[in-house]
């Protein structure tokens, strides 16, 4: 098998109409089979190491307006979920950080929110854990006018 071969696979899961993330897919599936060849000493190198893979497009954000934001928070407001959708909406958090807050983690006089948790998924078990990266640990300032504070008895 030589690289030419395992990338013409690649272009005709393409020209399938193949979205790029199967081809993607695909493409991992094959190397490791081949990077197993390789360790067999079957095959001297993995020819699925010099496919261009295509690109996949970005997805484009679609942000609520200013008034389906209005509209959310004030019928989230009205349920046990309030406050967590507040934060959500107002903040920018993703999900498994806005999951991922303690009470210890909301300063409600400073108005800010530490973001140093997140929740994932381990051995099929929901686990509250430090965030992936470093970077992502930071301090967010919610807006003066978040309704979560009423919610404080």
């Amino acid at each position: 098998m030589r690289p030419l071969g395992s990338a013409n696979y690649v272009s005709a899961d393409d020209e399938r109409g193949l979205s790029a993330r199967t081809v993607r897919y695909t493409h991992v599936v094959l190397r490791s089979a081949l990077l197993q060849a390789l360790h067999w000493r079957l095959l001297l190198e993995n020819p699925a190491d010099r496919i261009k893979l295509p690109q996949q497009p970005r997805c484009e954000m679609r942000a609520l307006t200013l008034e389906q934001a209005r509209t959310s928070l004030k019928a989230a407001l009205a349920t046990p979920y309030g406050p967590m959708l507040a934060v959500a909406l107002t903040t920018g958090m993703r999900p498994s950080e806005y999951l991922g807050l303690e009470c210890q983690d909301i300063n409600w006089e400073r108005q800010t929110v530490s973001v140093v948790h997140s929740v994932r998924r381990r051995d099929g078990r929901w686990r509250l854990t430090d965030t992936k990266r470093p970077r992502s640990r930071r301090l967010i300032r919610t807006p003066h006018n978040n309704h979560c504070g009423q919610f404080v008895p």
